[in-house]
């Protein structure tokens, strides 16, 4: 295989679009092409002659393979790390992906196509703490400690505790640390994508797998209830997790969520879902008046059995 061949770049286009339906947050997901191929993410490739922009080649995409014309887009990150495409990388070729974040409104996919509504605690069940710690966590966690007494010296076993202590909380949950999370659990080999990856990286790069991958109850962490997905599709979803949970604390991107007119009960719900934890109701709505983003239409909501409540809408003008 010649440099120039072995030097090409495919350039593609991945999103992830986020609703909210039943408190639930929701990720569009395509099926696999083939027979026992995992789900994937929107995407198609970037075409510099018929796409004028970036954010038309997605959005062109995603009308095509789902029937939904996007509002909210914001890009999220270019992954372009080897490896990420096997089939690819065989042939010399480097996949670059170019992703962004979607937010819309519950609907119904348009007949005709594939798509399909998936809560996104579906692909990481471990970051889940509306109820409580998951029980999932003490799988991972067991896993992590095995790994943790792999290290070659001990220094490399005090920073990979430390580096488990900061991510699955030992001093308090971070809800916004979910790639850090989910690389951790990827270089334990705890994750589909780690082991399906682990022999083509060559002897040269990579040994056999960890004792922790060997050692863990279960095929992955959460399984049958955690889904993989293809390439790294579910490493781009971890990414946008976490980047909207962080932004939820300074943008009120969940306006993007709701319908014109939304109850304050309805709010929290919503930034629970996200932000997979449970608020202080009180404190909450205390937060959310006195920043002065919503306002009271004088219209209750009589839809939902006991006390009625009042309807607010979002004041644009006040971001």
């Amino acid at each position: 295989m010649s440099d120039s061949e072995q030097n090409r770049v495919a350039v593609n286009l991945s999103a992830v679009i986020v609703s909210i339906a039943e408190d639930e947050p929701k990720v569009l997901i395509l099926p696999g092409k083939r027979e026992g191929e995992n789900p994937s993410l929107p995407s198609g490739e970037f075409f510099p002659v018929e796409h004028r922009t970036l954010e038309q080649g997605l959005r062109s995409w995603v009308k095509t393979q789902t029937g939904l014309d996007l509002g909210y887009v914001e890009q999220l990150y270019t992954f372009g790390n080897r490896f990420r495409s096997h089939d690819l990388e065989e042939k010399g070729t480097r996949l670059l992906s170019i992703c962004y974040i979607a937010l819309t409104g519950a609907g119904k996919i348009p007949p005709g196509f594939e798509a399909t509504w998936m809560s996104w605690y579906d692909f990481l069940p471990w970051e889940d703490h509306r109820k409580g710690r998951p029980l999932i966590l003490e799988n991972v966690c067991s896993a992590l400690a095995a790994w943790v007494s792999e290290g070659v010296t001990p220094e490399e076993e005090e920073e990979r505790q430390y580096r488990i202590d900061f991510a699955f909380g030992r001093e308090g949950w971070d809800p916004e640390k979910v790639l850090f999370r989910f690389e951790l659990l990827y270089e334990a080999a705890l994750l589909e994508e780690a082991v399906r990856d682990w022999g083509f990286w060559g002897d040269d790069e990579r040994k056999e797998l960890p004792i922790s991958r060997k050692n863990l109850s279960g095929p992955f962490p959460g399984s049958p209830a955690s889904f993989g997905m293809v390439r790294d599709h579910r490493r781009i979803l971890a990414s946008a997790v976490g980047r909207l949970r962080g932004k939820i604390k300074y943008r009120p991107i969940v306006f993007e969520l709701l319908p014109k007119s939304f109850s304050l009960f309805q709010i929290q719900r919503i930034v629970e879902a996200l932000s997979g934890v449970p608020l202080h109701k009180q404190n909450f709505r205390r937060i959310l008046l006195s920043g002065g983003l919503v306002e009271d239409t004088g219209e209750i909501d009589r839809s939902n059995p006991g006390r009625p409540a009042a309807l607010y809408c979002f004041r644009r003008g006040r971001l």
